[in-house]
């Protein structure tokens, strides 16, 4: 992970691998995984919260990976009621 943004970055500790891939017909010939990762960037107010999901598929007969990701900011409960 790299933070470039001047607040700090603090990883949650149950990022890691969520469960198992699905895969259908031939699809399960290109490894299909997924990894997932929380972490908090900020402080105070301007705290956040990152849930992010990445998924990879590998292409044996070009060398290649696919990877995308998607990912969900909000602020943490305490930021919202307030506090």
């Amino acid at each position: 992970m790299r933070n470039l943004s001047p607040g700090e970055l603090t990883m949650a500790p149950r990022s890691g691998y969520p469960g198992t891939s699905i895969a259908f017909g031939n699809s399960a010939a290109f490894e299909p995984s997924r990894h997932d990762l929380s972490f908090t960037l900020g402080a105070g107010e301007d705290r956040i919260e990152v849930d992010v999901l990445v998924a990879t598929m590998r292409f044996a007969n070009g060398g290649t990976y696919r990877i995308t990701a998607q990912a969900v900011l909000r602020q943490p409960p305490e930021s919202r009621s307030g506090v």
